[in-house]
């Protein structure tokens, strides 16, 4: 016989009256003194039975009872009367966020476009849809048979083909307390959301914890960060280089003029021409000294662009006034003698 959901209703419904009938019963038979024994034992059969079948069920639970194997009713939070021998509880689930462990048991490697990773730590959780459907707790009991492993294979296939068109450097991006379930595509936040929902479930966010990278990706991304760590290196010694010469080189032409650094600094700042060509120089210089560092010491004797001649023509041009600022030289102390032309020997 198929028990349908009105059918249950109707059985409930006469047990109920039976009930109903046994107390009354009972309640004439003992006001009948002749038969008061047997009223008082039809009076309290009815009261015992629905005492037995008394539950309590706490705030987070939701308790469903079948009648025959089939679906009856849906139990929540409070004291209620389960009618023992006809209605028995199925089961219960919880209405609190739950987080269901994945990949767990052996290592499951995953497939990136450029490597292999086996995540660990991964967690989805979710949560009964008792709020958008009232009828999402039978679901998770009767339309399923373990709604906690249908839910994690169904979040793992997905995530496994959201991380199989991922490259391992984006896919590490994910892990920790990203939700990965938001960096889905909507068209595959949607199909898994319908997924979900035919057993009542929600799905609220999917976390990894770390990715275990193959031995291979491993080597592989050791050498880039060698290879960038390196050119890190030769960034800041340049830098540093470029520091040093352009310290020297303004140190060497405020000594050779006779002034401070200070001085030749702050005329070097009212001038943009003179700023300009100073870099120019610099630049040669550096390029120059990172020859001679590699060895090649020929470099110095090129012909064209010489910075050491580009360097006596703008002390020539600082000393004569003609399109830049005019030094004066600091008097000479000591027991240093000024030979004849030892001024024109300062300034070439």
């Amino acid at each position: 016989m198929n028990w349908t959901h009105e059918r249950i209703k109707t059985l409930m419904l006469a047990v109920q009256i039976a009930l109903v009938a046994v107390v009354i019963l009972g309640i004439i038979l003992f006001l009948w003194s002749k038969f008061w024994i047997i009223g008082a034992i039809l009076t309290l059969v009815p009261f015992l039975y629905l005492l037995v079948g008394l539950v309590s069920i706490p705030e987070e639970q939701r308790h469903l009872t079948q009648v025959f194997g089939a679906y009856y009713r849906t139990l929540g939070p409070g004291l209620h009367v389960i009618y023992r021998g006809v209605e028995k509880i199925r089961g219960f689930v919880s209405v609190w966020e739950q987080r269901y462990p994945l990949f767990e048991g052996e290592s499951t490697k995953i497939d990136c476009r450029d490597g292999s990773i086996v995540p660990k730590k991964a967690f989805a959780f979710v949560e009964c849809r008792e709020e958008d459907d009232p009828d999402a707790p039978r679901k998770m009991i009767f339309e399923v048979k373990d709604v906690k492993g249908a839910a994690t294979a169904l979040v793992e296939s997905v995530l496994i083909s959201h991380l199989n068109r991922k490259e391992v450097k984006e896919a590490l991006e994910e892990r920790g307390g990203c939700d990965i379930f938001d960096k889905m595509d909507l068209s595959v936040q949607e199909d898994l959301e319908k997924g979900l929902e035919k057993w009542g479930l929600k799905l609220n966010r999917i976390i990894v914890g770390d990715f275990e990278l193959d031995k291979r990706v491993i080597a592989a991304r050791e050498a880039i960060l060698e290879q960038e760590a390196a050119e890190l290196a030769a960034k800041y010694e340049k830098q540093a280089r470029a520091q040093a010469i352009m310290g020297s080189f303004l140190e060497m032409v405020a000594l050779g003029r006779g002034i401070s650094v200070d001085e030749f600094t702050a005329v070097v700042r009212e001038d943009t021409g003179l700023q300009e060509k100073i870099l120019e120089i610099s630049a040669d210089l550096l390029e120059r000294r990172m020859a001679l560092d590699r060895g090649a010491l020929v470099d110095i004797r090129t012909a064209n662009g010489n910075p050491l001649l580009d360097l006596v023509a703008l002390w020539h041009k600082m000393s004569s006034g003609n399109g830049g600022p005019k030094l004066k030289p600091q008097p000479r102390t000591g027991k240093e003698g000024k030979g004849p032309g030892d001024s024109e020997g300062q300034e070439t």
